[in-house]
């Protein structure tokens, strides 16, 4: 028994040294990429994350290849590959690849459904959240709308009125974090960052694991 109460703090140490590390390797490509942006190299600090390490070797030796292209088409490579909407699991993989193999979240019109992870029941604005650059815009009341939660936002979860989620079960990590915070809060509804917009009015019912769309908002999604 104490030898297995030692591997489980062993398993929360060693997630905490690989994020810990993980950001000071970040940190200091981020003070590489500005060197690189002073000497006219790069365009963007974040431009260096689009080259590999070979590469980024090349890059300080004063290679001579179009770096600058080649950071561009990666770029646009991965805001296309971000697009995709990949199914939870796949039972048809030609069907996947058509983007007919998927689970559909609609249960009437104007309602959607997915799986209730923490009750309580709300009505407010949509607040798209797909990444860290959107959690300036949260607003207090707004009903947050993730891919998937992480424990990161729970920050977000003292301010925002619901949240969910496209992927995720009871069980999740972050499902836990939002029953402590009390936050309404619905997981595994399919395409629900495409479906709902900015500004639009939904009603969150996370007892019964319902959205409705009551009204379609008018601002824009940045």
């Amino acid at each position: 028994y104490r030898r297995l109460c030692r591997f489980f703090a062993l398993r929360e140490a060693n997630r905490h040294h690989l994020m810990y590390y993980s950001a000071a390797v970040r940190s200091l490509l981020l003070r590489l990429g500005d060197c690189l942006v002073e000497q006219g190299r790069l365009s963007s600090r974040e431009d260096l994350f689009y080259i590999t390490v070979d590469e980024r070797a090349d890059l300080l030796a004063d290679g001579s290849r179009d770096w600058q292209g080649l950071i561009e088409t990666r770029r646009a490579e991965r805001d296309r590959f971000a697009k995709e909407l990949v199914p939870d699991t796949i039972r048809d993989w030609r069907a996947a690849l058509s983007g007919s193999d998927t689970v559909s979240s609609v249960a009437s019109k104007g309602t959607l459904r997915g799986i209730p992870i923490s009750g309580g029941r709300v009505v407010g604005p949509v607040r798209l959240v797909r990444s860290m650059e959107d959690w300036s815009r949260v607003g207090r009341g707004d009903i947050l709308v993730v891919s998937v939660i992480d424990p990161g936002m729970a920050p977000l979860f003292g301010v925002a009125a619901g949240l969910i989620a496209e992927m995720g079960g009871t069980l999740s990590h972050g499902a836990i974090i939002a029953r402590e915070y009390g936050l309404p809060a619905v997981a595994n509804v399919p395409g629900i960052l495409a479906r709902l917009h900015e500004g639009d009015r939904v009603s969150l019912d996370a007892e019964r694991g319902e959205i409705v769309i009551q009204d379609r908002g008018h601002e824009a999604t940045p």
